[in-house]
């Protein structure tokens, strides 16, 4: 599984659609869903994403219709007799894609090279979501510890 840090940077919604936009290390990503509870603006969450899912490209040019492209670099490659896992190290992340070793070889992939991650915004999930309330109170807890301190 594929865990990618990032935080919230809008929300656009209309009836049980969502549209939630990430900054993910200084790039925007994008997420479809049709449930969303306790998101807030500026919350840290952790997103998933299966290694199936993420697609990758090799010299790529045009326009697509995949709302999330990001580079990486290929640091890996466990090559079977008919999946193949290549490691992948994007914007200071580890991420794994399973592709199938035949379009490995077709693509002639090395290590070193640098590719281009698509995403379909609706492969993503928030596989973890900070609560809101619990860094309220870690900030309340800082605080008080503060005060008692000047207090000694």
């Amino acid at each position: 599984m594929n865990l990618i840090p990032a935080k919230v940077k809008s929300i656009e919604n209309i009836e049980n659609l969502n549209i939630v936009r990430f900054d993910f290390a200084g790039k925007p990503i994008e997420f479809v869903s049709l449930e969303l509870t306790n998101v807030a603006l500026e919350q840290d969450v952790i997103l998933g994403l299966k290694p199936f899912h993420l697609s990758v490209a090799k010299n790529i040019n045009g326009l697509l219709s995949c709302q999330n492209q990001l580079s990486a670099k290929l640091e890996d490659i466990d090559k079977g007799k008919l999946l193949s896992s290549l490691g992948l190290m994007c914007r200071g992340v580890k991420l794994q894609s399973i592709i199938t070793t035949k379009k490995l070889n077709e693509m002639d992939l090395k290590k070193g090279e640098i590719l281009t991650l698509l995403i379909e915004a609706s492969n993503l999930f928030l596989a973890e979501q900070k609560s809101i309330q619990k860094e309220e109170q870690k900030v309340i807890q800082k605080e008080e510890q503060k005060e008692g301190l000047e207090n000694v």
